[in-house]
């Protein structure tokens, strides 16, 4: 099969499922399944040294249905990566003591404390 036709069928299929799971509040395809597609397409994406522009690779999320304020973060939201392999997260991780957590999607909540006395949320 054509990379770039085999891309443009992931493009299709993974924001299919993106749009389903975010908007539409059902899940086509199990975390496994979109996580192996999206992994296909972002070495496809690498490979051929192109990215379509509607590709889940650049594009989070789904369509905004509500107006949110937009908010800065201090530092960047890491549980938005992922890994699969537990020598990148040792090494990531260097000699600090790391917490593991289950991650539930669409439950996220950062908490700003200055002084230990809660700011932001």
């Amino acid at each position: 099969m054509d990379k770039m036709k085999r891309m443009q069928e992931l493009v299709e299929l993974l924001n299919k499922a993106g749009k389903a799971y975010y908007q539409d509040a059902q899940e086509i395809m199990s975390n496994y399944e979109y996580d192996a597609l999206y992994d296909e397409l972002k070495g496809l994406e690498e490979e051929l040294g192109t990215v379509m522009a509607s590709s889940p690779t650049v594009n989070v999320g789904y369509e905004v249905l509500s107006e949110l304020p937009k908010e800065r973060h201090d530092s960047p939201m890491l549980s938005l990566d992922k890994t699969k392999d537990r020598e990148s997260l040792r090494s990531w991780l260097k000699d600090q003591k790391g917490l593991l957590s289950w991650k539930l999607d669409g439950l996220t909540i950062v908490l700003t404390y200055e002084n230990g006395e809660l700011v932001k949320a």
